[in-house]
C-alpha cells in the first residue's frame, strides 16, 4: 500500500501548521524562549517562602512557561502524526520533548513550597 503523501492530499483535508507557527524559525524561537526561561526559573530557589508577591511571580511565570512548552510539545507531537516521515517535526518533537522533561528541573523548588504548605497548614 502505499503512503499518501502531504501534497497528494486535498488543502482542505490537511492541517494549517501555519496557525501556529508561521514556519519552523517561528518554533524554534518559541523553543529557545521557553530554554531561557526555564533557565530563569532557577532564580526563584530559596525565595519562594519570602514573600507572597515572589511566590506569585513564580507560579505566573512557571504556568507562563510550561503553557509555551506544552504548545511546543502538542504541536511537535500533531506534526509527527501527521507525517512520520518528517524529520524536522522528529527533531521538534525531541526538543519539546527534553524542555518539557526539563520542568522537572524545578524539583529544587519543592522544599520550598513543602514549609509553604506546612505554614499554611499551621494557619487553619
Amino acid at each position: 500500500m502505499d503512503n499518501l503523501r502531504r501534497e497528494d492530499t486535498l488543502q482542505e483535508s490537511t492541517w494549517d501548521h501555519a496557525s501556529v507557527y508561521q514556519d519552523r524559525y517561528a518554533r524554534q524561537r518559541d523553543f529557545e524562549a521557553a530554554s531561557s526561561k526555564l533557565v530563569g526559573l532557577a532564580g526563584f530557589t530559596g525565595k519562594l517562602n519570602s514573600r507572597p508577591a515572589v511566590l506569585l511571580d513564580w507560579l505566573d511565570s512557571y504556568n507562563s512557561h510550561l503553557r509555551n512548552v506544552m504548545k511546543l510539545d502538542t504541536f511537535s507531537m500533531t506534526a509527527v502524526s501527521v507525517d512520520s516521515n518528517d524529520l524536522d517535526a522528529k527533531s521538534a518533537l525531541l526538543q519539546a520533548s527534553v524542555t518539557y522533561g526539563s520542568d522537572s528541573s524545578c524539583i529544587f523548588l519543592l522544599p520550598c513550597l513543602s514549609s509553604i504548605a506546612d505554614f499554611l497548614l499551621l494557619q487553619l
